[in-house]
Formats: C-alpha cells, sequence, structure tokens
C-alpha cells in the first residue's frame, strides 16, 4: 500500500517538474525566434541604421515579411530602454 502511494507522489511530482520544465522551455525559445527575427530585420532593413544596405533583388523578394520586419522592429525599439528587464523575465530571475 505505502510503495503504490510512495510511487503515485513520486509520479505527480515529476509531472509537475516536467510540466515546469517544459513552459521555461518554451518561454526561452520564444524569446531566441524574437531575437532571431529582429536580427534579421537589421540584416533586411540595415540601411535604415547605417549599415550596408542589403541588395535591392533580396529586399522586394523579402517584401511580404518586411511589414511583420518593421513591426518588430518597433517593438525592438519600445524595448532598448529596459534590455536587462526583458532577459530577466525571460529567465524568470527575481
Amino acid at each position: 500500500m505505502k510503495k503504490l502511494k510512495l510511487k503515485e507522489l513520486f509520479k505527480k511530482a515529476w509531472e509537475i517538474a516536467d510540466s515546469i520544465g517544459r513552459d521555461s522551455a518554451v518561454n526561452v525559445v520564444e524569446s531566441e525566434v524574437d531575437e532571431l527575427e529582429k536580427i534579421f530585420s537589421l540584416l533586411l532593413l540595415g540601411e535604415l541604421v547605417g549599415y550596408p544596405g542589403s541588395p535591392s533583388h533580396v529586399y522586394i523578394q523579402m517584401l511580404p515579411v518586411s511589414e511583420k520586419l518593421l513591426i518588430t522592429l518597433g517593438n525592438a525599439v519600445t524595448e532598448a530602454e529596459d534590455p536587462l528587464g526583458k532577459l530577466f523575465s525571460v529567465f524568470d530571475i527575481d
């Protein structure tokens, strides 16, 4: 009887730890995707901030996603005031 309850207790504890780990992993991956989008937008639209411009044929092919890139850059500007706060919120540091 005690072995069964102990086994169930360990199983529930493992499920809780697993769900916490998965949630943290998802948050980290989402932040990495966000950072990669910012880097991609700087590579594509870098001439706006002084980086060498991308070839025009590449820019024309990427025009359908340029709207999202501009929104991403706009969000990056608003988050630029507190970059450490954004990083700490991803890693859940208090």
